[in-house]
């Protein structure tokens, strides 16, 4: 049984705060096409199993299916999805990976899939429909605009079956209080919240934190 990390859980309150809502300049048919997005049914899928890295921490998280869903890599409103309120920059799929963090710096999110390609902030596509949907750049941009401390993978339906990893990579810390930074990776496949995990990211560092096998 995962303990609760009740600490890491106010950190997150408070550390993507910023995180929340949406931009003023989204146009109407951006939020009409995430909205369209958001009621298509995914494709069944199977999930074998997820195993995530040696010093993963497990979260517990509380959820309460009236509670509005935030830009933070949770499953706010118990739906098996995540961050799927159309305020968010991304929308959820077959399978979503999200990962959020608690400093300004720039953390890029890497999904790899079972035939080795892999999407990432410098390659947002992949075959077989992986995509990274939304890269936040932290406070290494003058205006970051929302989600900026978030970072979303998704396939939006018919994943291949086979084994997918997940890495991490803190590019650079943007300012002088970017700092070791705490990492919340959350997996959810077929409609379900499989996980969510922590890791602690130091400057420049790389880490493979997650992998998941689909049939």
């Amino acid at each position: 049984m995962p303990f609760r990390f009740v600490f890491v859980i106010a950190l997150f309150s408070l550390g993507l705060a910023g995180c929340t809502g949406g931009s003023a300049s989204a146009t109407a048919s951006a939020r009409v096409t995430a909205r369209a997005e958001l009621s298509t049914t995914p494709s069944p899928v199977a999930l074998v199993g997820a195993t995530p890295a040696e010093g993963a921490r497990a979260m517990e998280i509380a959820c309460e299916a009236a509670a509005p869903e935030l830009c933070n890599a949770l499953d706010d409103d118990c739906d098996g999805r995540l961050d799927e309120d159309a305020s968010c920059p991304y929308t959820p799929g077959e399978v979503q990976v999200v990962v959020a963090w608690n400093s300004d710096a720039d953390v890029d999110l890497y999904l790899t899939e079972p035939s080795g390609t892999t999407a990432s902030f410098q390659s947002p596509s992949a075959a077989g429909g992986l995509e990274i949907q939304h890269a936040g750049r932290g406070a290494c941009v003058e205006d970051p605009g929302p989600a900026a401390r978030v970072e979303s993978a998704r396939i939006a339906r018919n994943a291949a079956p086979g084994t997918y990893s997940v890495a991490l990579h803190y590019l650079m810390e943007c300012d002088a209080d970017g700092g070791p930074t705490t990492a919340l990776v959350s997996l959810s496949v077929g409609g379900r919240h499989v996980g969510s995990w922590t890791y602690l990211l130091t400057p420049s560092e790389r880490l493979q934190v997650l992998e998941f096998e689909l049939q």
